[in-house]
C-alpha cells in the first residue's frame, strides 16, 4: 500500500536553517526514512496531490514544514487499524511547548495539545481531494475543512522527539533539542561524560560543512593508524602519543554517526566501513604494541601476544558481519548490540548477562585504561588483556550465536 505526505510550506520559515539543512529539506528528508514514497509540497504542488489521491489508495500523512520529528513518530502514526474510518490528529502533553495553534481543535479531557501531524486513512481520502480542490493551502485550514465534516480523533505521541520552530529565534534551541537525540541510550557514563560532550562540540562545527561521515570515518582511520605506528617505537613518549592520538580517534568516530543522523547521511555502505575501520585500528593498535614491547625487550612472546589479540579481534568482526549485519537491510544503525530486538527475545535463560557483558567490551572505553597504562609504561598488561579479552569476547560470541538463541 502506497504511503504518501503532504507538506504544506511556509516560505518565510522553509529557508531557515537547522543543523545544516533547511526546514522544508530537513522534513522531507523525515517522510523519506519513514517510509513515505511520494510527498507533495503545498500549495505548489496541489494538482499533482490531487491526481495522486484520485488514483491510488493508501494512508497520507499531512504535517508542516516547520515541525522536526523523529521519523519514528510518524512510523508508528502509519501504524494504525486497518479498520480506521477516522482521521487521527498527534497530540501531547500540555506541559511541552511550544503550542501550535489550531482553533478548531476542542480539547479532550486528558489536557493534550495539538500538534501540525494528521493522518488521513484511506476512506477520507475523498474528502481530502475534495479539501484540495476547494482550495485549502495550509495546515490549520485543512484541519478546520475536516473538522467540520468528519469525526477526528486524538493519537498521543509515545514519548518520540519532536519541535515546532515558530521562527528565526527558535533555531539555537531546535539545534540543542537535536543534538540532545544524538546521545545513545547504550553510551556508557565515560562516554556520556568525556567522549560524547566533545564529539557534539565538534559535530556542531562540522554540520555545516560539506564533510561527509564516511569522510570523517576515513580520517579517524588514519589518526588510529597513526597511533598504532607510535606504539612500534620503544620510547615512553612515542607510546603515550599513540595512546593519545588512539584517544582521539575513538572521540571523533562519534561525529561520523552523528552527522550522519543529523543529516540523514545514514547508510548500509557507511555502517560497514565504520565497523570495519574501527577494528582495523584495533588490529594496528595490537601490533603496533607487540611490536613495541618486542623491539624493547627482545622477548618473542609478545608477538605471540600479539598475535593472539589480532585474532580475537579478526574472528569477532567476522562473526558479527556474518550473523548481526549480513542480515541487516536499508540504512543504520548497523551495530547497536550483540543482538538485535527479536533475538533478544528468543535468548535462552542466562545468556542475557553474556549479552551485556559482550555489549560492554563491544565498546571502545579502554581507550581510557590504554593512555593511563601508557603514562605508568605498563603497555604490556594491555597487550595482556588484549590477548585474553578479544579471545574470551569471540568465544562468548560464539556461545550466544550456536547456544544462547531459542529456535
Amino acid at each position: 500500500m502506497k504511503k504518501r505526505g503532504i507538506l504544506f510550506t511556509d516560505r518565510q520559515q522553509d529557508t531557515l536553517t537547522i543543523a545544516g539543512l533547511s526546514l522544508q529539506e530537513r522534513m522531507i528528508r523525515t517522510l523519506q526514512k519513514a517510509g513515505i514514497s511520494e510527498i507533495f509540497l503545498l500549495p505548489q504542488q496541489s494538482e499533482e496531490a490531487i491526481a495522486s489521491l484520485q488514483s491510488t489508495s493508501g494512508p497520507v500523512v499531512c504535517l508542516t514544514t516547520s515541525l522536526l520529528l523523529d521519523p519514528r513518530l510518524i512510523e508508528e502514526f502509519l501504524d494504525f487499524p486497518a479498520e480506521t474510518t477516522e482521521g487521527l490528529l498527534c497530540v501531547v502533553p500540555r506541559r511541552e511547548q511550544p503550542l501550535f495553534p489550531l482553533p478548531a481543535w476542542s480539547a479532550p479531557a486528558d489536557d493534550t495539545v495539538p500538534l501540525p501531524l494528521f493522518l488521513c486513512p484511506p476512506p477520507l481520502l475523498p474528502l481530502l481531494v475534495e479539501a484540495l480542490q476547494q482550495g485549502v493551502q495550509s495546515f490549520p485550514a485543512l484541519f478546520t475543512y475536516l473538522q467540520e465534516r468528519t469525526k477526528i480523533r486524538p493519537r498521543p505521541n509515545e514519548g518520540r522527539f519532536w519541535y515546532w520552530v515558530r521562527g528565526p529565534g527558535d533555531v539555537k534551541e531546535a539545534e540543542d533539542a537535536l543534538f540532545q537525540t544524538l546521545v545513545k541510550e547504550t553510551d556508557s557514563p565515560i562516554t556520556r561524560l568525556i567522549a560524547r560532550k566533545i564529539s557534539l562540540r565538534i559535530s556542531r562545527l562540522l554540520m555545516s560543512t560539506p564533510i561527509t561521515p564516511n569522510q570523517i570515518t576515513l580520517f579517524c582511520l588514519g589518526i588510529g593508524l597513526i597511533g598504532a605506528f607510535l606504539f612500534t617505537i620503544p620510547h615512553p613518549l612515542a607510546q603515550i602519543g599513540g595512546a593519545l592520538l588512539f584517544l582521539l580517534s575513538t572521540i571523533l568516530d562519534g561525529c561520523d554517526g552523528e552527522i550522519a543522523r543529523l543529516k540523514f547521511l545514514e547508510s548500509r555502505y557507511g555502517g560497514w566501513l565504520d565497523l570495519l575501520c574501527d577494528n582495523v585500528v584495533h588490529v594496528g593498535l595490537f601490533l603496533g604494541i607487540a611490536i613495541g614491547l618486542y623491539r624493547q625487550y627482545q622477548v618473542p612472546f609478545y608477538l605471540l601476544l600479539g598475535g593472539l589479540a589480532v585474532f580475537g579481534v579478526v574472528a569477532s568482526v567476522a562473526t558479527v558481519c556474518y550473523v548481526t549485519l549480513r542480515r541487516k537491510k536499508g540504512s543504520g544503525p548497523f551495530f547497536t548490540s550483540v543482538v538485535n530486538e527479536e533475538e533478544a527475545k528468543r535468548l535462552k535463560p542466562g545468556f542475557h548477562l553474556l549479552v551485556k557483558i559482550n555489549d560492554l567490551l563491544a565498546r571502545r572505553d579502554f581507550s581510557y585504561l590504554l593512555v593511563l597504562l601508557a603514562l605508568l609504561r605498563k603497555m604490556d598488561w594491555f597487550l595482556w588483556g588484549g590477548a585474553i579479552g578479544s579471545n574470551l569476547f569471540f568465544f562468548s560470541l560464539l556461545g550466544i550465536y550456536r547456544w544462547g538463541r531459542a529456535l
